[in-house]
């Protein structure tokens, strides 16, 4: 998921944009966002935990199969009998 949405940012980012990042975050803030995937982990992180469950939902949602971890979490909110494509909103 991370090396697929960094691909994707870095591939749809227009060249003078990506000189407006350069221009505000800096060298190493620029390098650091250009290196970052998906929710903004980079590779090299080597998290041992998944955050952001939302964001790997989405993925899914968008994305298909290939998002493991939103596969996951859709199925387990439907394990819950919750509906991972959104709720009614309260009432009372």
């Amino acid at each position: 998921t991370q090396r697929v949405w960094n691909v994707v940012k870095n591939e749809t980012i227009p060249e003078e944009h990506m000189a407006r990042v350069v221009e505000h975050l800096g060298p190493d803030g620029a390098r650091s966002f250009f290196e970052s995937g998906f929710i903004g982990i980079r590779p090299r992180d080597h998290l041992v935990d998944v955050k952001c469950l939302h964001a790997h939902l989405a993925d899914y949602l968008l994305r298909g199969d290939d998002a493991l971890i939103g596969k996951e979490v859709y199925s387990r909110l439907e394990a819950l009998g919750v509906d991972p494509c959104g709720s009614s909103p309260r009432r009372g």
